[in-house]
C-alpha cells in the first residue's frame, strides 16, 4: 500500500507544479527519496500516468 500512496503524492506533486515537473523538484514537493522517486515514476511513464519529455521533465499523461 505505501508504494500506492507515494505513487498518489508524486502524481498530486506533478498537478501542483502545474503538471511539469524535474525529478529534483518532485524529490523537493514530494519529500521521497530518489530512488523512489525514479522507480515510482518509471512504472508510471510505462502505465501512461505520466510521460517525459525531451528535456527530461515530466508531465501528466492521458493516464
Amino acid at each position: 500500500m505505501q508504494s500506492v500512496e507515494r505513487a498518489f503524492q508524486l502524481l498530486e506533486a506533478l498537478a501542483d507544479s502545474g503538471g511539469v515537473s524535474t525529478l529534483s523538484d518532485l524529490a523537493a514537493a514530494s519529500g521521497l527519496p530518489m530512488p523512489t522517486i525514479h522507480r515510482l515514476i518509471r512504472t508510471l511513464v510505462q502505465q501512461g500516468y505520466v510521460r517525459q519529455d525531451t528535456a527530461r521533465r515530466y508531465t501528466l499523461g492521458p493516464g
